[in-house]
C-alpha cells in the first residue's frame, strides 16, 4: 500500500515537474520573440534576397517589411527579416551584432510591396 502511494507521488511530482519546465521554455522563447518582433528577427544566410555591403561613406538603408538581407560590413556580416510591426526606422545597431561598426546607420523599412494578392 504504502509503495503505491509512493509511486503516486513520484509520478504527480514528475508530471509537475514537467509542466513547470515546458510552461518555462514556453515563457524564454516568447520573451525572446517579443524583444526582437518590432524590429524583425535573425535568419540564416541562405534565406537572404539579397546582400547590402556597407561602405565608409553609408548613412542609411532601404529595405522592405518582410524581406531578408544580409548585412556586410568588411569582414562582418548578419542576416536579417525585417518582419518589423509597423516600424518605418531604426539605428543598425539596435539589431547588429556587437562591434559590427555601425556608427549612427538608419534602417528605413519600406511597407510590403502588394503582388496584386
Amino acid at each position: 500500500m504504502k509503495t503505491r502511494k509512493l509511486i503516486q507521488s513520484l509520478a504527480a511530482g514528475a508530471i509537475a515537474v514537467t509542466f513547470a519546465s515546458g510552461a518555462f521554455a514556453m515563457d524564454s522563447v516568447s520573451h525572446q520573440r517579443d524583444t526582437n518582433a518590432p524590429l524583425g528577427t535573425p535568419a540564416q544566410a541562405a534565406q537572404a534576397a539579397r546582400v547590402i555591403k556597407l561602405g565608409a561613406d553609408s548613412e542609411y538603408l532601404n529595405v522592405t517589411r518582410g524581406e531578408t538581407v544580409t548585412i556586410v560590413n568588411g569582414d562582418k556580416a548578419f542576416t536579417w527579416m525585417f518582419d518589423t510591426l509597423g516600424t518605418p526606422s531604426f539605428e543598425l545597431a539596435k539589431i547588429a551584432p556587437r562591434n559590427f561598426g555601425t556608427g549612427h546607420l538608419s534602417v528605413y523599412v519600406a511597407p510590403e510591396e502588394n503582388n496584386g494578392a
